[in-house]
């Protein structure tokens, strides 16, 4: 993801296009893991899909605001779907 953010000629359009295929396919549960991550409540921790538990602190917190951001401005850069 970071490197369809960066403006690289050696990223050619093809790797784009089948990097944003691949990334759509999983972007519902992407945003889902990082929203539960960033949502605030009583709990520090969820259980995520696959039923494992995850703290909602720390680093992990951080990396799904890094995560999130990445997400959305690969989704900007693509144009309309």
């Amino acid at each position: 993801m970071t490197q369809f953010i960066e403006q690289d000629a050696s990223f050619f359009k093809e790797s784009k296009d089948a990097l944003v295929d691949r990334l759509l396919v999983h972007f519902v549960d992407i945003c889902y893991n990082c929203m539960m991550l960033l949502r605030g409540g009583d709990s520090t921790t969820y259980v995520n899909q696959s039923g494992r538990a995850v703290r909602k602190a720390g680093m992990l917190r951080i990396r799904a605001i890094e995560q999130i951001r990445t997400i959305f401005t690969v989704l900007s850069k693509r144009g309309p779907m």
